[in-house]
C-alpha cells in the first residue's frame, strides 16, 4: 500500500487534478487504469523526474531476495532508484523503451537482503518518463556461506592458520577466536565485511598478544546476516 507520493505537477497553477490520469484517486499520484493482464488493475504514470513514492513492504521471511520492477514506456532514457529503509537496491536502472505506453515488461533492479516484517520502500524517479506498475520480490534463500573452502587450513596447526570465509553481501560483524570453554581469547576482525571471499590469518595468540597454549579452540564468524563457527587445533 502506497503511503507517500511527491509529484510537483500537483503543485502547478494549471493543474485542476492532483492525479492527471482522473481515475481511482485523486490525492497527487497520476494513475491510469493499465491494460496490461499481468498484476494490478492501474499503474502510475505521466512520471516527473523527482517523483517519489513510498511503500510499506511486509516480509514473512528474511533472507535474500531478487526485486524487479514492472514498467512500459514509448521513449528511452528513463532511469528509476529503488530503496529499502534508506539503502539503494542494486544501482540506479535504466529503463528501455518497451515499444509502448502499455507494453509491459519486468526489469530487474538488484539482489537485497529483506528483514521479516514492516520495512519502507521508495521508488524514485530520476529520469522520465515511463509508466510504473508493480514491484516483484522473489525469494531466493537465506545467507549462507557458499564458498567450499569455509573453514581453516592448516588443521591442526602449530603457529598460525588461515580462516576462509565467503561472505554473500555487504553487512557489518566479527571474527573471534574463543577457548573450549567460550572464553574469549581474541577478536581478529570487527567491522565491515564486503561480500566476496575473505582470508584472515590467526597466528595462535591472545588479545594480548601473548601465546595461547595448546588445545582446541573456536572461531565464530557474526555478522547481520549469519553466525558461522569451527573448531581448530592448536598443537605446540
Amino acid at each position: 500500500e502506497d503511503e507517500v507520493f511527491e509529484d510537483p505537477d500537483k503543485f502547478g497553477g494549471n493543474s485542476q487534478s492532483w492525479n492527471t490520469g482522473w481515475t481511482y484517486r485523486n490525492d497527487g499520484v497520476d494513475i491510469q487504469r493499465s491494460t496490461d493482464n499481468v498484476g494490478a488493475e492501474y499503474n502510475i504514470g505521466w512520471t516527473n523526474a523527482g517523483d517519489w513514492t513510498g511503500y510499506t513492504l511486509q516480509s514473512d521471511s528474511s533472507g535474500i531476495y531478487t526485486v524487479s520492477v514492472r514498467i512500459a514506456s514509448n521513449v528511452s532514457g528513463g532511469r528509476l532508484r529503488l530503496l529499502y529503509n534508506e539503502e539503494t537496491i542494486g544501482e540506479v536502472v535504466a529503463i528501455p523503451k518497451t515499444g509502448g505506453w502499455q507494453d509491459w515488461e519486468y526489469v530487474f533492479v538488484g539482489e537485497h537482503y529483506i528483514e521479516q516484517g514492516d520495512g519502507y520502500l521508495q521508488l524514485h524517479v530520476v529520469d522520465v518518463e515511463f509508466n510504473i506498475k508493480d514491484i516483484n520480490f522473489v525469494f531466493v534463500g537465506k545467507p549462507q556461506v557458499v564458498d567450499d573452502r569455509y573453514g581453516n587450513y592448516p588443521n591442526p596447526f602449530t603457529y598460525e592458520t588461515t580462516i576462509f570465509l565467503s561472505i554473500p553481501l555487504e553487512t557489518n560483524g566479527s571474527l573471534t577466536i574463543y577457548n573450549y570453554k567460550g572464553q574469549l581469547v581474541k577478536r581478529l576482525f570487527n567491522g565491515n565485511f564486503s561480500p566476496g571471499n575473505m582470508e584472515i590469518t590467526w597466528r595462535g595468540t591472545n588479545h594480548q598478544y601473548k601465546a595461547a597454549g595448546s588445545g582446541v579452540y573456536i572461531y565464530q564468524l557474526k555478522t547481520d546476516l549469519l553466525t558461522r563457527s569451527g573448531k581448530m587445533l592448536l598443537i605446540k
